[in-house]
């Protein structure tokens, strides 16, 4: 299992981690907060508030989880960004 905090910044950049999301063959899960969508989903991801960083939790092979990090990587938030702001 893979965790990372990701920011998406407009629903281009939404859009576009959805379609990387769904080539992905793992589980892909992000959250906002308490509330928690198949990163799969339109309609759950559009749900989520994207005022804030987004939890990414991605389950399955090593390889396939690394590949996916790389494809989102434009969105990937460094741990001591968060705490800054």
């Amino acid at each position: 299992m893979n965790e990372f905090s990701i920011r998406l910044s407009s629903v281009e950049e939404i859009n576009q981690f959805i379609r990387l999301a769904t080539l992905c063959p793992c589980d892909v899960h992000i959250s906002s907060g308490t509330q928690t969508a198949n990163a799969k989903a339109y309609m759950g991801v559009f749900s989520l508030d994207f005022g804030g960083p987004l939890r990414v939790v991605v389950r399955g092979p090593e390889d396939e989880r690394d590949s996916f990090r790389l494809a989102i990587k434009p969105y990937i938030i460094e741990p001591e960004l968060i705490e800054k702001g």
